[in-house]
């Protein structure tokens, strides 16, 4: 049950702000902030963001009728004489600071843990939460399946909320007597600035590899929104001098983390020196055993999670524990104990003698850590149903699209997200990839619908065959035409293997 938001008046909100745009039209009380129109309420401050698609400024008078009793903007609405209009040089940038304000600063009550990289961040953010619940703390938890704010669970729509969203959170998260949070941060988010008014104590980083950059443009800017996640440790108001980071010294990006953080910097890794050093010593599809080297010991973990990439996420949540002073024998426990992560290497149990599962792998790297996994287990043939989303980077479809199939047996390209694009758009950009490896098409085929590619690999595969459906993991939907439409692979494939 969501408690009752605060209520401040608009002068006190936007501080300053209130001189350069004098509040003659009235100082009323507010008891919400939205940026989007369509559920703007009774009370609430609408904040007028400009997009790539949309322009706020164009959506106001909708959010007055709705009950908005003031404006952030950018240029004066025209039209809505009476209504207080509260005008500053960018609202992007201005959103995050209200929405801090307006909630009290939550963060800075809180001990925050920001989780970045291009993979690895879900499964970090699931481990390391389950230390901390483990060693007797109360915590928040926000990424990309669900946010949880002290009692209440809800799933996730972005990975890293809106500023106003996850301001929200984190009081709801104080209110609740949460003591820790840790969270998944993109680098959308930071680029976007939906995390700047908030403060964290560790910054953890996994690895970066070539994605995005349908959005940064060059790898160089996808790693430099990475690192200002690090820039800020120790520096907010409330936390002056306190926090470190947590850096995957395997990564060569690594080393901008260490350079740009103002704070200690603790590494970890599975091949490089590092304070936090792990050894791999098996790894099958139920659980991945493996040394752990610390300042504080040494230790052997047996994790009941597939695959030896997951070796690399445990150490970077044993690395941000001990940051904490989580003694080593709790980090043990919690990690053998540990649930499975939703989509991630998830197995869907059938009679046939298959291997079936689903993993949220989209991108090269993915790719090339799973499907040599599950290479090792397939004494048959090598099944992948995948395809790439739309609206995102097309310099990769055809990469992804070579590598999966030179990596399977057989491929099935199909639809994942398509979101504006047309889905046959999207595949035959992934098959120009695959007819480099393939270029008889004995090896690949597309089955746009995504439904049917299922039911056409499950319907090739014998006993000793791994059918792997990647690409949307635990997500219950497909995006298509900018809407959500309800759909789930586990489901789908669990309903096909019963008929």
């Amino acid at each position: 049950m969501t408690r009752e938001s605060p209520v401040v008046r608009l002068s006190e909100l936007v501080g300053h702000r209130a001189a350069a745009s004098p509040l003659d039209r009235g100082d009323p009380l507010v008891r919400g902030l939205a940026y989007d129109s369509r559920i703007a309420r009774p009370g609430d401050l609408f904040v007028c963001l400009r997009g790539a698609r949309q322009d706020g400024h164009r959506h106001a008078a909708e959010a007055v009728r709705r009950g908005a009793v003031a404006l952030v903007v950018e240029r004066l609405v025209e039209g809505l004489d009476g209504l207080p209009q509260v005008t500053v040089p960018d609202t992007r940038r201005e959103l995050p600071r209200l929405a801090a304000r307006f909630y009290g600063e939550p963060s800075a009550r809180l001990h925050v843990t920001g989780v970045t990289g291009t993979e690895g961040k879900t499964t970090t953010v699931y481990l390391l939460d389950a230390i901390l619940r483990a060693a007797g703390m109360r915590t928040g938890m926000f990424g990309t399946i669900v946010n949880r704010a002290g009692p209440r669970t809800d799933p996730a729509v972005l990975t890293t909320p809106e500023s106003v969203d996850l301001q929200r959170l984190l009081w709801e998260c104080g209110e609740s007597g949460v003591s820790h949070v840790v969270m998944e941060v993109t680098s959308h988010a930071l680029a976007q600035g939906r995390v700047a008014s908030c403060e964290f104590d560790v910054a953890v980083f996994t690895n970066l590899h070539v994605d995005h950059l349908d959005f940064h443009g060059t790898v160089e800017r996808y790693g430099l929104a990475k690192a200002s996640l690090f820039a800020e440790l120790g520096r907010g108001p409330a936390k002056t001098g306190r926090g470190g980071g947590v850096v995957n010294v395997d990564d060569p990006y690594a080393r901008s983390m260490r350079l740009i953080c103002p704070r200690p910097v603790v590494g970890f890794g599975m091949r490089g020196s590092a304070p936090v050093k792990g050894r791999l010593l098996s790894a099958d599809l139920d659980r991945t055993v493996f040394e752990a080297a610390t300042p504080n010991g040494r230790v052997t973990i047996a994790l009941p999670l597939a695959g030896p990439f997951n070796a690399a996420n445990a150490l970077a949540a044993i690395a941000a524990a001990e940051t904490m002073r989580v003694d080593l024998p709790a980090i043990k426990r919690a990690l053998e104990e540990a649930p499975g992560v939703p989509g991630r290497v998830e197995r869907i149990p059938n009679a046939r003698g298959l291997l079936v599962v689903i993993d949220f792998a989209h991108t090269q790297a993915a790719f090339e850590e799973i499907l040599p996994f599950l290479r090792r287990f397939t004494p048959g043939r090598l099944v992948t149903v995948f395809g790439c989303a739309g609206d995102r980077d097309r310099a990769k479809r055809p990469v992804i699209g070579r590598l999966v199939t030179r990596l399977s047996d057989f491929a099935i390209v199909t639809a994942d997200n398509p979101a504006s694009e047309d889905p046959a758009d999207i595949a035959h950009e992934v098959v120009r990839g695959a007819r480099e490896v393939d270029s008889r098409g004995e090896r690949h085929v597309v089955i746009l619908d995504r439904r049917q590619a299922i039911r056409h690999a499950l319907a090739l595969a014998r006993s000793g065959d791994v059918v792997l459906v990647a690409g949307k993991g635990h997500e219950d939907f497909q995006l298509i035409d900018g809407v959500r439409v309800p759909y789930s692979d586990r489901d789908t494939i669990t309903e096909l293997l019963q008929e």
